[in-house]
């Protein structure tokens, strides 16, 4: 069993936005982990959108099929993944 946690960090004024996620076995010890910068997204919610985007592809290249993946910052980002058709901005990322 692994989870991964994501977050992002954004700021309106700024230039670019920070994402990253890590990746723990069942006992926490981390297994892999990521970050990266990208340019200055519209929302936070985008950037956290764009935060499990990149870490599921990441983790999906790595091989691992199973995986539990969680926000502490963005429970309307889970709601979105949950039911996409409530949430068309964030389709791209779904």
């Amino acid at each position: 069993m692994y989870k991964c946690n994501v977050d992002a960090a954004w700021k309106k004024d700024a230039e670019t936005c920070g994402v990253g996620w890590i990746l723990r076995d069942d006992k926490g010890k981390a297994r892999w982990y990521g970050a990266k910068a990208y340019p200055v997204l519209l929302s936070s919610l985008e950037a956290e959108a764009t935060a499990l985007s990149w870490a599921m592809r990441c983790l999906d290249n790595l091989g691992f099929g199973s995986v539990v993946f969680e926000s502490a910052d963005s429970q309307i980002l889970m709601k979105a993944v949950c039911n996409p058709p409530l949430w068309p901005r964030l389709t791209n990322y779904m």
